[in-house]
């Protein structure tokens, strides 16, 4: 079970150290995108922290507009099997894009004209590959790289607040990604204190289970895995299905379907409890000022990591800082 939780931890590539707390200038409005989203011509959601987009409405739609503060395009293709979407804003400082070029796949950025205008922002998500926030150009560019948009706001808070949520907030109105990823940050904390945490070894045992030559274990098991809900759901997708047998994988798969089409956006309890099992969730989670976050942080890893960790919660920032490096080294390591 260790494996694939640490397995995530080598998807979290080197980031940029984040620089000091930056307050990003709000993206102006959009109405033509906010007028599609609100039609349903384009619908995002949030799950296993990635972002999905579907649509209400099969068809396309051509649309340009130009007033005397911006430009804008749209352009959306929808099929049975497929979805494209392309929208541009463009002000008298700054444009903003947003492509989406199938169900998980999108990328959004923000331009600059001139001195005056924002910092130059991007983020990318693309199927099976870690997701990236871009900030600045070269040569003071920071890219900062994670498995699932939780992991980025826990790993950068201060970046993704200021830069990342902003340009994620046209997708849907009612986003509140900062104040989610502070709530799911508390649950965590709340859980870590309280004991109330996942047990991964329960869910490599009940997977095996599935497997039993007798059916009233494989079905007990398939039962169990599927009242856990949300918080098995990212396990049981990566799960190696080479190492599963047949019945395995048939019952894996089931599960997972049936998980994903009762699914709505993130809930900040659900993220908790799924985050809760990831040794570099709590190592992002030693970084905080707050020492008593620190420690539970430093008992949950040795807990993940099954064996003492070489960090002090109460030591100076900069010995704090080496110790982490470390430990984010021994982490991917694994």
């Amino acid at each position: 079970m260790r494996y694939v939780f640490l397995s995530l931890a080598a998807h979290l590539l080197f980031v940029a150290p984040a620089a000091a707390a930056e307050v990003a200038r709000p993206l102006p409005p959009t109405p033509m995108l906010s007028e599609v989203v609100r039609l349903g011509g384009l619908k995002a959601r949030i799950v296993s922290g990635r972002i999905t987009f579907s649509a209400t409405r099969l068809g396309n739609m051509n649309n340009a507009a130009k007033g005397e503060k911006r430009e804008e395009r749209v352009s959306i293709r929808i099929a049975a099997e497929s979805l494209a979407a392309d929208y541009e804003m463009s002000t008298a400082d700054e444009e903003f894009r947003l492509q989406v070029t199938g169900p998980g796949e999108f990328h959004v950025r923000r331009l600059a004209k001139g001195d005056s205008g924002p910092l130059p922002a991007g983020f990318h998500q693309r199927a099976d590959e870690p997701m990236s926030l871009t900030l600045g150009t070269p040569p003071d560019e920071r890219v900062y790289r994670a498995p699932s948009l939780w992991h980025l706001f826990l790993m950068e808070p201060e970046a993704c607040r200021a830069h990342l949520a902003p340009l994620l907030q046209s997708l849907d109105p009612k986003w509140n990604l900062a104040g989610t990823s502070g709530q799911v940050e508390a649950a965590l904390r709340e859980a870590a204190a309280e004991g109330n945490l996942p047990d991964p070894q329960r869910w490599a045992a009940l997977v095996e289970q599935l497997g039993d030559e007798r059916y009233s274990r494989r079905a007990a098991a398939d039962r169990e895995l599927r009242a856990m809900g949300r918080v098995v759901f990212t396990y049981l997708q990566g799960l190696d299905r080479d190492r599963l047998d047949a019945e395995q994988h048939y019952r894996v798969r089931r599960i997972v379907m049936a998980l994903a089409a009762n699914m709505n956006n993130d809930l900040p309890p659900e993220i908790a409890r799924w985050l809760a099992g990831d040794p570099v969730v709590w190592l992002a989670l030693l970084s905080r000022d707050d020492e008593s976050t620190r420690r539970l942080a430093a008992e949950r890893l040795e807990a993940l990591l099954g064996e003492p960790i070489s960090f002090d919660p109460a030591a100076d920032p900069a010995t704090r800082a080496e110790q982490i490096e470390q430990l984010r080294q021994e982490v991917q390591g694994r």
